[in-house]
């Protein structure tokens, strides 16, 4: 009877945890967020708590299982909705070198040596800063190097969901925020109208309106 306790727990914590896990979307590990980690950390102890725990019923883990992916998707809904709260809760990608130079300022905040941005360098296979361009820190921590023969393909994001990424835009590009709202003006654009707007190195501004975007069935909103 104990055997079989044990399986039916763990036959419905797993149905439970993979439904749950849904509610994350289709991610990879290297694109999880320190957010969604501590959701899969504490969705993962309170699996364990509903099998090996029998002071605990199975149903007040599901219950508790439940009620954690519903405020973990409140929360993702907030992050969607709120350009500062995604900011703060996922964080930027920093500029560890800029055209060739290095960011000191960048390596100060995320606490790195010039020795080890040279290790990171060198896991994406390159020996030296003498054909490096631009070296991105990404959020999951991962390296982007765009080496100076290709430097003309690389391209900041400056408009983000309606907003301007001011950051980026001035501490970056070094423009201010009226060029870009001229910028756009121009095209016969409000800001609030770009869904999605990037820079390149030689200036190309691309933006993608929402009336660009596809819907569900792979067809234009607009249509």
């Amino acid at each position: 009877m104990e055997y079989l306790q044990i399986f039916v727990k763990i036959v419905l914590v797993g149905i439970t945890g993979f439904l749950v896990i849904r509610l994350l979307g289709k991610k990879s590990r290297s694109e999880l967020t320190p957010f969604d980690i501590l959701y899969v950390m504490v969705l993962g102890d309170l699996m364990t708590d509903a099998i090996y725990d029998d002071g605990i019923s199975v149903w007040k883990n599901v219950f508790g299982t439940v009620a954690w992916a519903v405020l973990i998707f409140a929360m993702q809904k907030v992050i969607e909705e709120s350009n500062n709260v995604s900011l703060w809760v996922e964080g930027t990608p920093s500029m560890l070198v800029v055209d060739g130079r290095i960011n000191r300022a960048a390596l100060n905040y995320n606490q790195l040596k010039t020795e080890q941005l040279r290790k990171l360098l060198r896991s994406q296979g390159y020996y030296g800063l003498a054909n490096v361009a631009y070296a991105i820190l990404e959020v999951d921590g991962q390296l982007t190097v765009v080496p100076k023969d290709r430097q003309d393909e690389f391209t900041v994001l400056v408009i983000d969901d309606g907003h301007i990424e001011l950051d980026v835009l001035e501490g970056t590009v070094g423009k201010p925020k009226q060029w870009l709202e001229h910028e756009v003006k121009a095209r016969g654009l409000r800001v609030q109208d770009v869904f999605y707007g990037e820079l390149s190195y030689g200036g190309e501004l691309t933006l993608v309106t929402y009336d660009d975007l596809l819907d569900e069935q792979g067809l234009r909103i607009d249509e």
